[in-house]
């Protein structure tokens, strides 16, 4: 829904004209800082934020926009560690529990959500005590990992791509880490910056985090291709976890116009 909303944003600052506005709000895929603020731009206000699962809502923003109010009257949440520790307010859990109280025919009791969530420490200015999440990096297994340049490996969160592609003039983007590259697609890319520019700036940034990164292949595509369930991830890996099924990987589609080669 978000690329959606990109789309339209695009199209009216393209036309220069101020879309009308009621109340705007998004949901189902991860907001980055620079949708929010071309949604801004098109409609003059900033867009309200929502966070849920298929098997509940879990939080929503206020008019404050400075993080999400958990739904603490109908879930009971726990932001928990890899090994089940609750993790204190401003730092990262490894996943998310949920127990949704409204729920009769199937009751979910610390249901887990796989989310990289991040409690605020401090209440919320509106007023309201609902308890507020600053901050979802994304899921454990949009976490990325690499060889590292001096032995052994490097963790990369889904948030490292959002400073270096976000500003990119596109409608979305989407980067997927195959067994033996990192694939990189992006739908209504501009001119203003080469897909040979865009694989050389991650090849650098990937480099400085100290990854090796055999292959950077860039391709601009039509649009961003969806899961079964509708939803287009902005990081994910096809790279096989220790004990999971091998699979075959993604097919790449689109136009390709240029790849980088590690020397």
């Amino acid at each position: 829904m978000n690329e959606a909303f990109q789309a339209i944003a695009q199209a009216a600052h393209a036309l220069a004209r101020r879309l009308p506005y009621i109340i705007v709000m998004t949901v189902a895929e991860v907001l980055t800082g620079e949708q929010r603020a071309r949604i801004e731009r098109a409609w003059g206000h900033l867009p309200y934020n929502v966070y849920g699962s298929t098997e509940s809502p879990i939080a929503a923003e206020c008019e404050r926009h400075s993080g999400l109010h958990i739904f603490e009257d109908v879930i009971i949440p726990e932001v928990v560690d890899a090994a089940g520790n609750p993790v204190p307010p401003g730092e990262y859990g490894e996943r998310l529990v949920i127990t949704v109280l409204f729920r009769r025919t199937q009751p979910l009791i610390r249901y887990e959500i796989s989310d990289l969530v991040r409690l605020s420490p401090q209440p919320c200015s509106c007023g309201r005590t609902f308890a507020l999440v600053d901050d979802i990096q994304g899921r454990v297994e949009e976490v990325l990992t690499f060889d590292g340049l001096n032995g052994g490996r490097v963790a990369i969160d889904p948030i490292f791509f959002e400073p270096l592609l976000g500003p990119i003039r596109a409608i979305a983007w989407q980067v997927v880490q195959e067994p033996t590259e990192l694939v990189v697609r992006l739908s209504g890319l501009s001119d203003d910056m080469s897909c040979q520019q865009i694989g050389l700036m991650l090849d650098r940034a990937l480099r400085a985090r100290g990854a090796l990164v055999p292959k950077v292949t860039v391709i601009s595509v039509d649009r961003i291709p969806r899961t079964a369930g509708g939803k287009a991830p902005l990081v994910k890996s096809n790279v096989p976890r220790i004990g999971a099924p091998v699979g075959s990987g993604s097919a790449i589609e689109g136009k390709l116009c240029s790849w980088t080669d590690r020397v």
